[in-house]
């Protein structure tokens, strides 16, 4: 089950986590961690942006109940 720190602390601005599963996307590619900051699109609220290690968090949304993160 993936953590969602965004719960526990949504002012997180670093975190370290492993990719869990990782795919071609149309957009770049879409990886799940096992752990994310990064807060999913919903309910009006638009999602996180930043950066995974050097690849720019372009998109950020819930699949199925895991959070999906699209980097260039």
């Amino acid at each position: 089950m993936q953590k969602k720190l965004f719960y526990d602390n949504p002012y997180c601005k670093e975190f370290e986590s492993f990719v869990v599963q990782c795919e071609k996307g149309k957009a770049g590619y879409e990886i799940v961690l096992e752990e994310t900051a990064f807060y999913p699109e919903g309910g009006g609220q638009p999602y996180d942006t930043g950066t995974l290690g050097s690849a720019r968090v372009i998109d950020v949304n819930v699949t199925n109940g895991e959070v999906w993160h699209t980097v260039t």
